[in-house]
């Protein structure tokens, strides 16, 4: 019988979250195609949610990569009666336009 190997400890210690922590965790951005090169996965999978809650699927991953099929998809969250699935369709949006502040802190 072979001899396993034992686990390392590692000196790593696990930092718990605060509750604000929990309530906002950190964005993890994806490649996109937006002006920026990456865009926030949680407001793409937050926005295919509560869109699956008012029963129109969004097909998250589509979003990336399909800028008329997202822009689409963002015209109809806006148009939406829920408060939140429109701000989050304002803030991917947004990604989806660019800054709107050029470098230099001039409007572009």
């Amino acid at each position: 019988m072979k001899p396993q190997p034992t686990p390392r400890a590692t000196s790593r210690r696990r930092i718990p979250l605060t509750p604000a922590d929990q309530a906002h965790p950190a964005p993890t951005y994806v490649f996109a195609l937006v002006p920026e090169g990456q865009i926030d996965a949680s407001l793409l999978n937050g926005l295919a949610a509560a869109l699956a809650a008012q029963g129109t699927p969004l097909q998250a991953q589509r979003m990336r990569f399909d800028r008329h099929y997202a822009l689409e998809r963002l015209a109809q969250a806006h148009c939406s009666p829920d408060a939140p699935t429109r701000q989050l369709a304002m803030r991917l949006f947004d990604a989806y336009q660019g800054s709107a502040v050029a470098p230099g802190g001039r409007l572009g």
